[in-house]
């Protein structure tokens, strides 16, 4: 079994917030590396980041961590090895490493300009190097030069069909660009590809969220926050599409007036905002939609007792899909 401890460089002593601090500080250095473009790199991320993120959800729970340090006491473990690390070993960083490998670390950096440089320098040292491409569009696309990355997201597509990777670029360009239809196909065909994979589904629900289908976005959100690896960066995400979606279900119909939803708009809207208020952490966000929420109490309540009357209202249509939507799938 993984000894979380040695993993984190940590005594089996060391407190909960001592615990908390280093697995934030590791989920932050290795989150960011699961965007890395080479595979090899990009997959270790991942790993790293599943494994903190059991290490915080056992090592914080009180009854978890004893049961855990009691089974880890009886179990022979060795020293973690060198892939097992969680802090960075020189190798991982460039120096006499490739130039794509460069462009991840100066990216990571925030040197968009040193990034492009790179990324190019890989891409001309082989043409048929999709990650190269991939990552020539990314940085293409961070930089506002939206005919180039579409030109690279093409190539890329070119170089590897197969690599979900090369649809997630071309659907960051035409997200960049608005075209939200196209930034939903080429991020479903990403998913499709790699379903295991969490950033085409993040993808997919902010495309959803732009074509206004919002049952379908919160229901993917939902899945994502179930499995999610971070649930707060995961709560925050899917508490903000349950906001946009309370904020969109007066325009199931014609509005009864400006800023005046009916009682059974009220109550299916205060149904999200109250689903945002278990799931959010963000401090603005959770402001929102309390602030939403105090506003529309009284109409909320008005429409809560009509239905429970047996007076069924069309908004209520909206959030019951999401029920639909999740059992069979997003098409």
């Amino acid at each position: 079994m993984d000894d979380f401890y040695e993993i984190l460089d940590l005594p089996r002593t060391a407190t909960p917030e001592e615990l908390g601090g280093a697995i934030r500080r590791q989920l932050r250095t290795w989150t960011k590396r699961t965007n890395n473009p080479v595979l090899e790199r990009r997959q270790e991320a991942e790993r790293r980041v599943k494994q903190l993120s059991e290490a915080r959800k056992v090592l914080l729970d009180p009854h978890q961590r004893a049961e855990y340090d009691r089974r880890l006491e009886q179990s022979p473990h060795p020293a973690a090895s060198g892939s097992e690390r969680s802090s960075p070993s020189p190798d991982d960083e460039p120096g006499s490493t490739t130039w794509l490998e460069m462009a991840a670390h100066l990216l990571e950096q925030g040197d968009l300009p040193g990034a492009s440089y790179a990324a190019r320098q890989a891409r001309d040292a082989d043409l048929s190097d999709a990650n190269a491409w991939i990552m020539c569009a990314r940085l293409s696309t961070r930089l506002g030069k939206m005919n180039d990355a579409n030109f690279e997201a093409d190539q890329a597509i070119i170089s590897d069909a197969g690599n979900p990777e090369s649809h997630c670029a071309r659907a960051e360009v035409h997200f960049r660009l608005g075209n939200w239809g196209e930034a939903y196909r080429s991020f479903r065909r990403a998913a499709q590809l790699a379903p295991e994979m969490e950033g085409p589904r993040i993808g997919l629900g902010s495309a959803l969220l732009r074509l206004q289908r919002y049952e379908e976005a919160v229901a993917m959100f939902e899945r994502l926050y179930a499995d999610a690896w971070d649930r707060r960066l995961a709560g925050d995400r899917l508490g903000s599409a349950l906001v946009e979606a309370a904020d969109a279900v007066p325009g199931i119909r014609a509005p009864i007036g400006p800023g005046m939803p009916s009682p059974h708009e009220a109550a299916a809207m205060v149904q999200y905002l109250d689903r945002a208020l278990q799931v959010a952490s963000d401090k603005r966000l959770l402001m929102a939609a309390r602030n939403r929420k105090m506003r529309l109490a009284p109409l909320a309540q008005r429409g809560t007792i009509m239905r429970n009357r047996g007076s069924q209202g069309p908004a209520n249509a909206m959030l019951t899909t999401i029920v639909e939507v999740l059992k069979r799938g997003l098409k």
